[in-house]
Protein backbone atom coordinates (compact mmCIF):
# COMPACT_ATOMS: atom_id res chain seq x y z
CA UNK A 1 0.00 0.00 0.00
CA UNK A 2 1.32 3.43 -1.15
CA UNK A 3 1.25 6.29 1.26
CA UNK A 4 -0.22 9.34 0.21
CA UNK A 5 -0.35 12.62 1.99
CA UNK A 6 -4.10 11.92 2.44
CA UNK A 7 -3.82 8.40 3.57
CA UNK A 8 -1.09 9.81 6.01
CA UNK A 9 -2.82 12.30 7.27
CA UNK A 10 -5.95 10.34 8.63
CA UNK A 11 -3.44 7.52 9.57
CA UNK A 12 -2.05 10.14 12.27
CA UNK A 13 -5.81 11.93 12.74
CA UNK A 14 -6.84 7.80 13.79
CA UNK A 15 -4.20 7.65 16.07
CA UNK A 16 -5.13 10.87 17.83
CA UNK A 17 -8.38 9.68 17.86
CA UNK A 18 -7.86 6.31 19.23
CA UNK A 19 -6.12 8.68 21.90
CA UNK A 20 -7.79 10.55 23.35
CA UNK A 21 -10.77 7.61 23.52
CA UNK A 22 -8.02 5.65 24.99
CA UNK A 23 -7.57 8.14 27.77
CA UNK A 24 -11.16 8.16 28.93
CA UNK A 25 -12.40 11.05 27.56
CA UNK A 26 -11.36 13.24 30.80
CA UNK A 27 -10.62 10.28 33.61
CA UNK A 28 -14.29 9.86 34.45
CA UNK A 29 -13.15 5.89 35.20
CA UNK A 30 -10.01 6.74 36.81
CA UNK A 31 -10.14 7.89 40.20
CA UNK A 32 -8.20 10.92 40.84
CA UNK A 33 -5.53 10.06 44.21
CA UNK A 34 -5.89 11.59 47.40
CA UNK A 35 -2.64 12.78 49.20
CA UNK A 36 -1.78 13.20 52.56
CA UNK A 37 1.92 14.62 53.79
CA UNK A 38 2.88 16.87 56.38
CA UNK A 39 5.52 16.78 59.06
CA UNK A 40 5.56 14.62 62.15
CA UNK A 41 7.45 15.76 65.37
CA UNK A 42 7.73 16.85 68.66
CA UNK A 43 10.11 19.60 67.86
CA UNK A 44 12.65 17.01 67.16
CA UNK A 45 11.39 15.05 64.00
CA UNK A 46 10.15 11.37 63.45
CA UNK A 47 12.75 10.00 61.75
CA UNK A 48 11.67 6.72 59.63
CA UNK A 49 9.11 6.51 61.50
CA UNK A 50 5.46 4.87 60.18
CA UNK A 51 2.78 6.62 59.09
CA UNK A 52 -1.03 4.73 59.28
CA UNK A 53 -4.21 6.67 57.45
CA UNK A 54 -7.15 4.86 58.99
CA UNK A 55 -10.30 5.82 57.41
CA UNK A 56 -14.18 6.22 59.64
CA UNK A 57 -14.77 2.80 58.56
CA UNK A 58 -11.39 1.45 60.41
CA UNK A 59 -9.84 0.39 57.28
CA UNK A 60 -6.30 1.74 56.57
CA UNK A 61 -6.13 4.13 53.71
CA UNK A 62 -2.51 4.33 53.42
CA UNK A 63 0.75 3.95 55.27
CA UNK A 64 4.03 6.11 54.47
CA UNK A 65 7.35 6.20 56.87
CA UNK A 66 8.92 9.90 57.79
CA UNK A 67 11.88 11.11 56.36
CA UNK A 68 14.61 12.39 58.15
CA UNK A 69 13.08 16.01 58.47
CA UNK A 70 9.81 13.83 59.63
CA UNK A 71 8.04 14.93 56.49
CA UNK A 72 5.67 12.14 54.50
CA UNK A 73 3.80 12.18 51.87
CA UNK A 74 1.12 8.86 50.81
CA UNK A 75 -1.15 8.46 48.40
CA UNK A 76 -4.90 6.43 48.45
CA UNK A 77 -8.08 5.63 46.68
CA UNK A 78 -10.50 8.18 47.55
CA UNK A 79 -13.25 5.86 46.33
CA UNK A 80 -12.18 3.31 48.67
CA UNK A 81 -11.95 5.00 51.91
CA UNK A 82 -14.31 8.07 53.55
CA UNK A 83 -13.57 10.82 55.93
CA UNK A 84 -13.10 11.29 58.87
CA UNK A 85 -9.53 10.22 58.75
CA UNK A 86 -7.03 9.40 62.06
CA UNK A 87 -3.29 10.25 60.95
CA UNK A 88 -0.81 7.87 63.20
CA UNK A 89 2.82 8.37 63.87
CA UNK A 90 4.71 6.03 65.51
CA UNK A 91 8.64 6.04 65.85
CA UNK A 92 11.50 7.54 67.60
CA UNK A 93 12.17 10.75 68.20
CA UNK A 94 15.95 10.56 69.79
CA UNK A 95 15.85 7.81 72.21
CA UNK A 96 12.14 7.96 73.10
CA UNK A 97 9.29 5.93 71.08
CA UNK A 98 6.04 7.99 70.79
CA UNK A 99 3.39 7.47 69.49
CA UNK A 100 1.15 10.84 68.51
CA UNK A 101 -2.14 11.54 66.13
CA UNK A 102 -3.44 13.63 64.21
CA UNK A 103 -7.30 13.86 62.27
CA UNK A 104 -8.29 15.30 59.01
CA UNK A 105 -12.26 15.78 59.27
CA UNK A 106 -12.73 15.53 55.28
CA UNK A 107 -12.25 14.01 52.06
CA UNK A 108 -9.75 15.60 49.44
CA UNK A 109 -6.00 16.04 49.12
CA UNK A 110 -4.54 17.95 52.60
CA UNK A 111 -1.76 18.60 54.73
CA UNK A 112 -2.03 16.58 57.97
CA UNK A 113 1.08 17.26 60.54
CA UNK A 114 1.83 15.36 63.45
CA UNK A 115 2.72 17.08 66.41
CA UNK A 116 1.80 17.47 70.67
CA UNK A 117 -0.69 20.15 69.40
CA UNK A 118 -2.58 17.46 66.61
CA UNK A 119 -2.32 14.74 69.69
CA UNK A 120 -3.90 17.65 71.93
CA UNK A 121 -6.82 18.35 69.16
CA UNK A 122 -7.19 14.66 68.83
CA UNK A 123 -7.45 13.66 72.39
CA UNK A 124 -10.54 16.19 72.26
CA UNK A 125 -12.27 14.58 69.58
CA UNK A 126 -11.88 10.88 71.19
CA UNK A 127 -14.95 9.46 73.14
CA UNK A 128 -12.29 8.50 75.74
CA UNK A 129 -10.40 11.47 76.18
CA UNK A 130 -7.11 9.26 74.54
CA UNK A 131 -6.33 10.45 70.99
CA UNK A 132 -4.75 6.47 71.03
CA UNK A 133 -8.14 5.02 71.02
CA UNK A 134 -9.26 6.79 68.02
CA UNK A 135 -8.17 3.84 65.66
CA UNK A 136 -10.27 1.55 67.45
CA UNK A 137 -13.34 3.70 68.18
CA UNK A 138 -13.66 5.58 65.01
CA UNK A 139 -16.78 3.94 64.01
CA UNK A 140 -17.91 5.82 67.32
CA UNK A 141 -16.03 8.57 67.80
CA UNK A 142 -16.56 9.90 64.03
CA UNK A 143 -19.23 12.20 64.61
CA UNK A 144 -17.03 14.15 66.80
CA UNK A 145 -14.41 14.18 64.09
CA UNK A 146 -16.07 17.46 61.95
CA UNK A 147 -14.93 20.36 60.05
CA UNK A 148 -16.81 22.40 62.57
CA UNK A 149 -15.53 20.37 65.60
CA UNK A 150 -12.05 20.48 64.82
CA UNK A 151 -12.10 23.79 63.39
CA UNK A 152 -13.18 25.11 67.23
CA UNK A 153 -10.71 22.98 69.09
CA UNK A 154 -8.02 24.30 67.01
CA UNK A 155 -9.07 28.15 67.32
CA UNK A 156 -8.71 27.53 71.14
CA UNK A 157 -5.63 26.78 71.12
CA UNK A 158 -4.48 29.07 68.66
CA UNK A 159 -6.20 31.46 71.18
CA UNK A 160 -4.71 29.87 74.40
CA UNK A 161 -1.23 30.33 72.39
CA UNK A 162 -1.97 33.81 70.56
CA UNK A 163 0.59 35.83 72.99
CA UNK A 164 3.49 33.11 72.15
CA UNK A 165 2.17 32.71 68.39
CA UNK A 166 2.18 36.92 68.14
CA UNK A 167 5.96 37.09 69.73
CA UNK A 168 7.08 34.74 66.80
CA UNK A 169 5.87 37.35 64.84
CA UNK A 170 3.05 35.66 63.28
CA UNK A 171 -0.57 36.52 63.10
CA UNK A 172 -2.76 34.04 65.29
CA UNK A 173 -5.57 33.97 63.03
CA UNK A 174 -3.54 32.69 60.21
CA UNK A 175 -1.55 29.99 62.08
CA UNK A 176 -3.06 26.46 60.91
CA UNK A 177 -2.02 24.23 64.00
CA UNK A 178 -3.39 21.02 61.83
Amino acid sequence: MKFTPKRLALAIASAGLLTIYGCGGGGGNTPASTTFSGTAATGAPFVGASVVVTDATGATAGTATTADDGSYTLNFDPTKFSAPFVVTVKGNVGNSEETLVSVQPTSGSSTVNITPITHAIAALMSGTGNPLDLVANIATDKANITTANVADVEKGFRDALAANITAMGLDPATVNLM
